[in-house]
């Protein structure tokens, strides 16, 4: 996990590099949750408002056989909906709700000897103002429990080609697998329905882009 913070204050209302760096409001990616739950409950017309978005952040990756790590930046769907600096992270969203759950990866202790202190899952429901934050090797049971209460759920995952790329996110960042067995899986939708909610841009990210 890269050991970049991106906050001086864990419950600033901002996500910030330094002082003399721009303060991303952290409402901007609640913002773009909202206006995702919105597009969505539209594009299903009523017949399936229930649903659970399910997305796979970056990886963390090593330069070639050593122990150096690369430089990460998170996928861009990713970070447009939860602004999550950290790799191998996932998120799921709640159509009906908007309910947000990030799920970390559990660190090892010896983490903490090279990189610091290991974060537990409060320190990121803070940062990030999210719902719920679990751990990743809690994903494969919170979705099966969703299934069983539900069992009717749809599971949104992404698939589809990016035109710069033309490269298919289903295949860098496979979420589907991680849909339960008897699950519904929906992978029509979300790619489009996401794509089309970046067209439009907020004030909030015109005023980021123009600082950029």
């Amino acid at each position: 996990m890269a050991a970049i913070a991106f906050s001086f204050a864990n419950n600033a209302p901002y996500l910030a590099r330094g002082p003399s760096t721009y303060r991303v409001p952290k409402s901007m990616y609640k913002a773009s949750r909202q206006s995702l739950v919105a597009s969505l409950r539209t594009e299903t017309h009523g017949t399936s408002m229930e649903g659970l978005v399910l997305l796979k952040g970056g990886l963390s990756g090593n330069r070639n056989d050593t122990d150096h790590e690369l430089l990460f930046r998170q996928e861009s769907y990713f970070a447009f909906l939860f602004g999550v600096d950290e790799p191998d992270f996932w998120g799921a969203i709640d159509v009906v709700t908007g309910e947000t759950i990030l799920f970390m990866p559990r660190l090892p202790e010896e983490y903490a000897v090279w990189m610091g202190e290991i974060q537990k899952p409060p320190f990121f429901v803070e940062k990030y103002e999210v719902d719920t934050v679990m751990y990743v090797d809690e994903l494969e049971a919170y979705l099966e429990g969703r299934l069983k209460a539900e069992p009717g759920i749809q599971f949104h995952v992404m698939e589809g080609v990016n035109s710069d790329s033309g490269a298919d996110i289903k295949d860098c960042l496979p979420a589907a697998p991680a849909v339960p067995k008897g699950g519904t899986l929906n992978n029509k939708t979300l790619f489009g329905a996401l794509a089309q909610c970046r067209v439009v841009k907020s004030d909030q990210e015109l005023d980021l882009m123009r600082y950029c």
